[in-house]
């Protein structure tokens, strides 16, 4: 490739970038299930450690945290790396933005954002392995009765120490499958009246489960090390990621990427009380 066709090469990358930020801003991101639930933090860490400590309400209780005997649990936010790109023939690429390079753009942005639904998503799913949420998961199948009780359950919640906390429920999550039947029992009004945002996440693997979220402190935590970024740049040959030799006898092409990495979870057990959805109905 000769200096003239890399200088041309170069501005048809550029103005491709342009357009494809241009279309992830336009893509519709309402359906993100968790940007309601998890509250979002910067990182610009490999790793976040959060900690939820008890230095005790008496005078024993601060002296003993002096000497360094207080409870605390420790939760490490570990991020994960979402790539993906796909690739167009320099050649055609250069007949410029098309109906082909528009239809796999938004095809991954989806995959993209099913990716990152998927991860937080697996926190929830996790939770029936988990020790720490003993006191707060059931078995019961949805019903009007069961989310009473669930909801009349957060006045048992007690934090590190021990001592009673005042809870209140913020959102009700529960699959698409669900959904007709959470309404048969409890109309959206209600929920509204209540201030208690019914969320429906599409990734859940167990479709009968369903989660109460709380207002509960240093609860559901999404960490941001990396928002989606795009880049759209020309490659000469294909280039093994392993051993970093480029195969010239592969056509050159444009290729197309997003990045991101984001880490979910939670600090406090009383953000969330669980059930799968298992049980007999009551």
């Amino acid at each position: 490739m000769d200096n003239n066709q890399s200088t041309e090469t170069q501005a048809l990358a550029a103005e491709f970038k342009e357009r494809f930020i241009q279309k992830w801003n336009a893509f519709d991101t309402k359906d993100e299930f968790w940007r309601p639930l998890f509250t979002l933090h910067p990182s610009t860490k490999a790793e976040e450690v959060d900690v939820e400590q008890d230095y005790g309400m008496s005078q024993s209780s601060l002296v003993q945290a002096n000497k360094k005997t207080y409870r605390k649990r420790v939760t490490r936010y570990k991020h994960k790396s979402f790539d993906l790109h796909f690739k167009v023939l320099l050649e055609k690429a250069k007949n410029g933005w098309n109906e082909d390079i528009e239809e796999q753009s938004l095809a991954l942005f989806d995959t993209m954002r099913q990716q990152i639904d998927r991860e937080a998503s697996s926190v929830f799913d996790n939770m029936f392995k988990e020790d720490t949420l003993a006191l707060g998961r059931t078995n019961a199948p949805f019903s009007r009765t069961a989310y009473q009780e669930t909801v009349i359950s957060l006045y048992e919640a007690k934090d590190i120490s021990g001592i009673y906390v005042t809870l209140n429920p913020t959102a009700l999550m529960i699959s698409p499958k669900l959904q007709s039947k959470v309404y048969e029992h409890i109309s959206p009004e209600d929920f509204k009246n209540r201030n208690v945002k019914v969320v429906i996440n599409p990734t859940l693997k167990n479709p009968a489960s369903w989660f109460l979220i709380t207002d509960a402190k240093k609860g559901l935590k999404c960490f941001e090390r990396k928002a989606p970024e795009l880049d759209v740049f020309a490659m000469t040959g294909d280039r093994n990621f392993i051993t970093g030799e480029i195969d010239l006898s592969v056509q050159s092409a444009m290729i197309f990427k997003i990045s991101a990495r984001y880490s979910f979870g939670y600090t406090n057990p009383n953000a969330v009380f669980a059930s799968n959805g298992t049980g007999e109905s009551k």
